[in-house]
């Protein structure tokens, strides 16, 4: 699995506020703590939780059931911005001394 700091269409990055928009986790937010960008998945804080049995073992003399976070499609997630409290699309802008930034198209704010 080939992890990288952006995805190549989304331009989503790690650490990113992320909203969900489809699926069965629609609606909750978190941030971006990986990303797969062979197969363009996300692994998003709180969302997507998958269980997983554990069989007894000399580590783990219970065993029993653990839940850990699971990727999701980058399509089915948007940057959300601060200001706007909500999902958005964002565009590529110059501001100052020729930096690129995220801007929101709704309010036009920096993410």
């Amino acid at each position: 699995m080939k992890t990288d700091k952006t995805s190549p269409k989304r331009k989503l990055r790690k650490n990113d506020a992320v909203c969900v928009i489809t699926g069965k986790d629609k609606g909750k937010q978190g941030k971006i703590l990986e990303i797969d960008v062979e197969k363009q998945r996300v692994l998003v804080e709180g969302v997507n939780y998958l269980t997983h049995y554990e069989r007894p073992s000399q580590q783990n003399q219970k065993g029993g059931i653990s839940k850990k976070e699971g990727f999701i499609a980058c399509s089915n997630v948007q940057l959300y911005c601060p200001k706007c409290n909500k999902p958005v699309r964002t565009r590529c802008g110059k501001i100052e001394q020729g930096t690129k930034n995220r801007i929101c198209v709704k309010c036009g704010d920096i993410i």
